[in-house]
Protein backbone atom coordinates (compact mmCIF):
# COMPACT_ATOMS: atom_id res chain seq x y z
CA UNK A 1 0.00 0.00 0.00
CA UNK A 2 1.27 3.11 -1.00
CA UNK A 3 2.17 5.80 2.02
CA UNK A 4 -0.12 8.71 1.73
CA UNK A 5 1.12 10.74 4.49
CA UNK A 6 0.22 13.76 5.47
CA UNK A 7 -2.97 13.01 3.88
CA UNK A 8 -5.62 11.82 6.21
CA UNK A 9 -7.64 9.16 3.97
CA UNK A 10 -6.68 7.92 0.48
CA UNK A 11 -9.54 9.45 -1.04
CA UNK A 12 -7.57 12.73 -0.11
CA UNK A 13 -4.28 10.98 -1.79
CA UNK A 14 -5.76 10.11 -4.78
CA UNK A 15 -7.99 13.61 -5.41
CA UNK A 16 -4.51 14.84 -4.83
CA UNK A 17 -2.72 12.59 -7.28
CA UNK A 18 -5.32 13.37 -9.86
CA UNK A 19 -5.10 17.23 -9.74
CA UNK A 20 -1.32 17.03 -9.61
CA UNK A 21 -0.78 15.03 -12.65
CA UNK A 22 -3.86 17.29 -14.59
CA UNK A 23 -2.39 20.56 -13.63
CA UNK A 24 -5.77 21.82 -11.79
CA UNK A 25 -5.29 25.58 -10.58
CA UNK A 26 -6.27 26.57 -7.62
CA UNK A 27 -9.70 27.26 -8.84
CA UNK A 28 -10.51 24.27 -10.91
CA UNK A 29 -9.67 21.82 -7.74
CA UNK A 30 -11.94 23.99 -5.68
CA UNK A 31 -14.46 23.93 -8.28
CA UNK A 32 -13.86 20.17 -8.74
CA UNK A 33 -13.73 19.46 -4.91
CA UNK A 34 -17.67 21.48 -4.85
CA UNK A 35 -18.80 19.13 -7.32
CA UNK A 36 -17.81 16.26 -5.81
CA UNK A 37 -19.57 17.38 -2.75
CA UNK A 38 -22.46 18.16 -4.27
CA UNK A 39 -23.07 15.06 -5.85
CA UNK A 40 -21.93 13.14 -3.12
CA UNK A 41 -24.64 15.22 -0.34
CA UNK A 42 -27.27 14.46 -3.58
CA UNK A 43 -27.88 17.97 -4.81
CA UNK A 44 -26.65 17.15 -7.95
CA UNK A 45 -26.41 14.24 -10.43
CA UNK A 46 -24.14 12.82 -12.85
CA UNK A 47 -24.31 10.08 -15.13
CA UNK A 48 -21.22 10.64 -16.58
CA UNK A 49 -19.05 6.87 -15.61
CA UNK A 50 -15.88 6.52 -17.40
CA UNK A 51 -13.73 8.17 -20.75
CA UNK A 52 -15.96 6.81 -23.28
CA UNK A 53 -19.30 8.31 -21.61
CA UNK A 54 -17.48 11.63 -22.02
CA UNK A 55 -16.63 10.81 -25.44
CA UNK A 56 -20.02 10.29 -26.18
CA UNK A 57 -21.22 13.46 -24.72
CA UNK A 58 -18.41 14.97 -26.57
CA UNK A 59 -19.75 13.60 -29.98
CA UNK A 60 -23.48 14.35 -29.24
CA UNK A 61 -22.56 17.94 -28.54
CA UNK A 62 -20.77 18.42 -31.84
CA UNK A 63 -23.72 17.11 -33.68
CA UNK A 64 -26.35 19.06 -31.94
CA UNK A 65 -24.12 22.82 -31.94
CA UNK A 66 -22.03 22.41 -35.14
CA UNK A 67 -23.60 24.61 -38.05
CA UNK A 68 -23.90 22.27 -41.00
CA UNK A 69 -24.54 24.45 -44.47
CA UNK A 70 -24.63 22.83 -47.63
CA UNK A 71 -23.37 24.99 -50.97
CA UNK A 72 -23.19 24.23 -54.49
CA UNK A 73 -20.53 24.77 -56.88
CA UNK A 74 -21.24 24.98 -60.47
CA UNK A 75 -18.68 23.72 -62.62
Amino acid sequence: MEDIQPFQLVGDFEFAKIALEAMLNKGQIDWLLGLISHITNGNTKATLRNGANLSKAYDNVAITFTPVSVSFVEV
